[in-house]
């Protein structure tokens, strides 16, 4: 498994324009200043997990392990069922099982005595999935033949997304393998302009 491995990737973008407006194929005459010129356009985009890479700390790693040192694995299921839907800020969630890896042999001084047993990436599990879109309207109000000007809204995250962050991947750390919540938030830009 490659880090930049997602078996599942969803990315759509498009432009829809109402069909009223002079030129378009209904001509309202008036009512096109009302009911002309709308544009509707989005980019969405969906996401399975990342790849994990579980590694340890605390190591004197000699020259030549560039990679790091990951840690055995043990057997146990890597995580503690599935990434759940909902977590905090400010109060970490289990996800990965602790119990899934050992640090590998080292001597006093912190050598590593060999490299662990855990692959790159682990080859079934995964972070959270992700979530993201940005939705743009415009409208178009014609001034002067060929003169116009457009208003426009682009709304980033309109659904108040959240992610579900992992706050370590490495064996022994306070925070191995919990989920925190990150980023959100809507964001809405107001835009106008000329076209002639």
């Amino acid at each position: 498994v490659a880090s930049f491995n997602y078996p599942h990737s969803f990315k759509l973008t498009w432009v829809y324009e109402v069909p009223f407006g002079k030129g378009r194929r209904w001509d309202l005459g008036p009512a096109n200043y009302v009911i002309g010129g709308w544009q509707f356009a989005a980019n969405q985009q969906y996401r399975s997990g990342s790849p994990i890479s579980v590694s340890q700390g605390g190591l004197d790693i000699p020259d030549g392990f560039s990679g790091g040192i990951r840690p055995d694995v043990t057997g146990a299921d890597p995580t503690l069922g599935g990434a759940p839907s909902k977590v905090d800020y400010f109060m970490p969630t289990p996800y990965l099982n602790p119990s899934a890896f050992v640090e590998s042999p080292r001597t006093g001084a912190g050598v590593p005595l060999r490299v662990g047993t855990a692959p790159r990436y682990l080859p079934s599990t995964r972070g959270p999935h992700s979530m993201s879109e940005n939705f743009r309207m415009t409208k178009s109000f014609p001034i002067y033949e060929r003169i116009k000007f457009q208003a426009g809204i682009t709304m980033t995250n309109p659904f108040n997304r959240t992610t579900r962050d992992m706050v370590s991947t490495t064996v022994g750390d306070s925070g191995y393998g919990q989920l925190l919540q990150g980023g959100g938030g809507r964001r809405l830009q107001i835009d106008g302009r000329f076209e002639w």
